[in-house]
């Protein structure tokens, strides 16, 4: 066990991971769950006091799914390959963890906003937007934008 975490730890690399591509995904998702969430709600999600700025609802509910999209890809990375006899499922916990955490980021989103956050409406909206997002980027990144 030493050994496998001392493996570990010496494998990890933040320069090895593609930010730029992580970022559009991250971004794509967050843009897509706060257009969702604004045209679901029939205030745009209210208005936010964040830092003494104030931001919509919508927008703060977008970031906490970019940021769900963020860590699931991280830990697709760094935890994934640690699970033994993983690679056959290695698309479908990728996709399903994903779509999850992104909609727990909306749920954590929608709870900071106030109100009271139905769960199933959270994880349709982030996981809905994690799937269009991904459909979206792999349209995207053949074109090569940047």
């Amino acid at each position: 066990m030493q050994g496998d975490m001392q493996t570990f730890c010496d494998n990890i690399s933040m320069s090895d991971i593609d930010w730029k591509d992580w970022m559009m995904r991250a971004g794509l998702t967050a843009g897509v769950a706060a257009v969702s969430s604004y045209l679901l709600t029939a205030d745009g999600g209210g208005q936010v006091d964040l830092f003494g700025v104030r931001l919509p609802g919508s927008a703060i509910i977008g970031a906490s799914a970019g940021v769900g999209s963020l860590s699931a890809d991280l830990a697709h990375k760094y935890i994934f390959p640690l699970v033994p006899h993983n690679e056959r499922f290695d698309k479908l916990e990728s996709v399903a963890l994903s779509a999850g955490a992104s909609g727990l980021g909306c749920y954590a989103g929608s709870a900071l906003i106030g109100g009271n956050p139905k769960l199933f409406h959270a994880l349709a909206i982030g996981g809905c937007s994690f799937v269009a997002s991904d459909y979206a980027y792999g349209m995207i990144k053949p074109v090569q934008l940047m």
